[in-house]
């Protein structure tokens, strides 16, 4: 992208101050998308009149969503530019595309997260675990197996006896009345601690 900006020499662009990413997080929800709500905020408080995007999936994988972003920034008077589909959000001629791809994008995003959860569903039904889970109570024993002549990783969860009697104990608490935060209290004191040495 910032080749791109580039090339417009009537963009102004400061890649330490007008570079936004939101690393590793998916383009399903803004939950979590800090820089995504960080640029729409700065837009509408003038910062910016263009906000470009490598592509429509990445701002919003639920079409509504995308274009409801989209139409809450052109009220503004913010336009959009998706440098891989090359469209400006300004550009009428292009809504039926850009709705288009927006329910496209939607739907990929569905069918991976569909596969993803099936493959989890069949792994764990066979005992198995495609990757480490720090679960108390529990410890990770990792495995490889040959299957169709290829070496596959996979886990599996074997129960921690120390462990399990702090749940065991942790849910007769429970159904005993005590809350969360007493037998939090309880534990911490105790100087009980969970996997990675934080509080329980």
């Amino acid at each position: 992208l910032c080749e791109l900006i580039e090339d417009h020499e009537d963009w102004e662009f400061d890649p330490e101050r007008d570079l936004y990413t939101d690393e590793g997080k998916t383009g399903t929800l803004c939950k979590n998308r800090d820089a995504l709500k960080l640029v729409i905020e700065r837009a509408k408080e003038g910062w910016y009149d263009l906000i470009v995007i490598r592509e429509v999936s990445r701002l919003m994988r639920y079409a509504w969503k995308a274009l409801e972003i989209i139409e809450d920034l052109k009220v503004h008077n913010i336009e959009i530019y998706f440098a891989s589909e090359q469209i400006y959000t300004f550009d009428n001629e292009k809504n039926f595309e850009l709705a288009l791809r927006a329910a496209l994008a939607q739907q990929e995003s569905e069918k991976l997260g569909s596969r993803v959860k099936n493959g989890l569903k069949i792994s764990a039904g066979n005992g198995k675990i495609t990757s480490g889970f720090n679960v108390f109570g529990y410890d990770y024993i990792q495995e490889y197996v040959t299957e169709n002549g290829r070496t596959v990783k996979y886990g599996r969860l074997k129960r921690n006896e120390t462990e399990a009697k702090v749940v065991i104990r942790i849910f007769d608490m429970y159904l005993d009345g005590y809350s969360q935060k007493h037998i939090a209290s309880i534990l911490e004191a105790e100087g009980v601690v969970g996997k990675n040495g934080e509080k329980i």
